[in-house]
């Protein structure tokens, strides 16, 4: 599967900060830290995407 990219602009302030201290507490890259909530995002929607495709094999 090919991979996509993503441009997300105009981020409110509070969700940058979330995102940034979820990230370090869990010792994550932002990368792997975002996909992993748009994964699971997604599991609650209409299908469950899949997981090693989307993060490199991770």
């Amino acid at each position: 599967m090919k991979k996509k990219q993503i441009l997300i602009r105009d981020v409110p302030e509070a969700l940058y900060e979330w995102i940034g201290s979820e990230r370090y507490a869990k010792r994550e890259s932002q990368k792997e830290f975002l996909l992993k909530v748009l994964e699971s995002a997604a599991s609650y929607g209409s299908g469950t995407p899949q997981r090693n495709s989307a993060i490199g094999g991770v």
